[in-house]
């Protein structure tokens, strides 16, 4: 079984379980790790994915919000499939509250690549996330304290989560936290 440290799991700001869950930039994701099945076959590497997840609130545009939930059994079809996931979108599901989308790192030409580690996945789900920003230029984040949604100018960034300016991230609060405050 891959061995995560305590240090790496503080480092990238995750809680331990059987999942790791993480903030960047105001958006959750979840890791998942599961390791080879034997250690008979050398060349059957750990199981990675990372999820995404896409909240209702967080488009303004309420049309990009209709394709993308109308297209969670087709998500190739969806404007999410155009985030830059790790070699594209392979998991859609509908929860009650949002739609998650994730990818895996168990392709043929991943198997190539070697074992994967929590860092060359902590790159990828922050490439996917900076990519959801391009792609959705008026993407809100939520706010962890009461869980509303703005733009990510209307508030601070701490520890990759989102606190809105409403909430308590105003100036004085930024003064007091600075050395906290990330620039993403």
């Amino acid at each position: 079984m891959y061995n995560i440290s305590d240090e790496d799991v503080k480092h990238f700001g995750l809680s331990r379980g059987e999942h790791f869950n993480g903030w960047y930039r105001g958006m959750g994701f979840k890791i998942t790790h599961y390791p080879r099945k034997s250690s008979i076959d050398p060349y059957e590497n750990d199981g990675w994915c990372f999820y995404l997840f896409f909240h209702k609130e967080a488009f303004s545009d309420k049309n990009v919000w209709m394709r993308i939930s109308r297209n969670v059994k087709k998500y190739y079809k969806s404007p999410l499939s155009n985030i830059e996931w790790h070699h594209g979108m392979t998991w859609c599901e509908r929860h009650p509250k949002y739609i998650e989308g994730g990818c895996d790192f168990q392709h043929l030409w991943d198997e190539r690549h070697g074992s994967y580690d929590l860092h060359g996945v902590m790159h990828e789900v922050r490439r996917a996330i900076d990519s959801v920003f391009e792609i959705f230029p008026d993407f809100k984040v939520q706010c962890h304290w009461d869980h509303s949604f703005w733009k990510p100018e209307e508030g601070l960034i701490m520890n990759g989560r989102f606190t809105s300016e409403k909430n308590g991230a105003g100036k004085e609060y930024y003064e007091k936290h600075r050395k906290e405050v990330s620039t993403v």
